[in-house]
């Protein structure tokens, strides 16, 4: 796990040939490691699904929206489905982000509802409320589902 935070950790200046070739080097680590032990045991949900769902979350703070939402299609359903919900719920807001970044704003939306069905408190969260303000002005005619959804994040509609 930590090197799954060393990468994160290498995106906070953002890109740059050095924060890119960090980041990848500790995913590479992780990786190494997650194909030789899949489950710790130790309540960090480390493995080989969760080394996948941080090079995810690597590539869109690295400003790849694209890569990250191809890395993310490549992550087999049921082993999301084995993480725990607040876990699936991170995982549904990156993909959210990459697609509103990628012009896909319905995919935004159904994940970012899926991401509220599995940890409601994950949407309470300052970056991802901002993800959602950013939906309601670039969607030109924004529905329901985005209107109801930004109420409950506390945004006025």
């Amino acid at each position: 796990m930590l090197y799954l935070v060393a990468a994160v950790a290498a995106t906070g200046d953002g890109r740059s040939q050095q924060a890119v070739s960090t980041a990848a080097e500790q995913l590479e680590i992780a990786r190494e490691i997650a194909l030789i032990d899949e489950r710790s045991g130790d309540f960090t949900e480390f493995g080989l699904t969760n080394v996948q769902l941080h090079e995810a979350d690597v590539l869109l703070r690295l400003d790849d929206a694209w890569s990250a939402l191809e890395t993310a299609r490549k992550i087999e359903p049921p082993a999301v489905q084995e993480l725990s919900r607040e876990r699936q719920s991170r995982f549904l807001i990156t993909t959210a982000r990459a697609a509103a970044l990628t012009r896909r704003r319905e995919e935004a939306i159904r994940d970012l509802l899926n991401a509220e069905r599995l940890a409601p408190e994950e949407l309470r969260r300052p970056d991802v409320v901002r993800l959602v303000a950013e939906l309601l002005e670039l969607v030109p005619t924004p529905g329901p589902e985005l209107t109801g959804l930004a109420r409950r994040c506390g945004l006025q509609t």
